[in-house]
């Protein structure tokens, strides 16, 4: 999976899975294609936690107007 994520305050974020590691980095966009940072990586108990987090950002987005 690899996907260009758009956060709500404009920031653009990259993210890939790779087996069981989560890659993240910061993107931008050029007007023709995306680019990104050196992503850091996230194995193991790292990513689940991760995962966690955002399932609970993400419930506390769904509940805002």
């Amino acid at each position: 999976m690899i996907d260009f994520v758009h956060a709500r305050d404009g920031m653009t974020i990259f993210l890939a899975q790779r087996d069981d590691c989560l890659l993240i980095s910061p993107a931008w966009y050029d007007g023709e294609e995306y680019f990104h940072d050196v992503p850091i990586e996230f194995s193991g108990e790292q990513f689940y936690e991760f995962i966690l987090k955002l399932e609970k950002l993400r419930s506390k987005w769904d509940e805002k107007p």
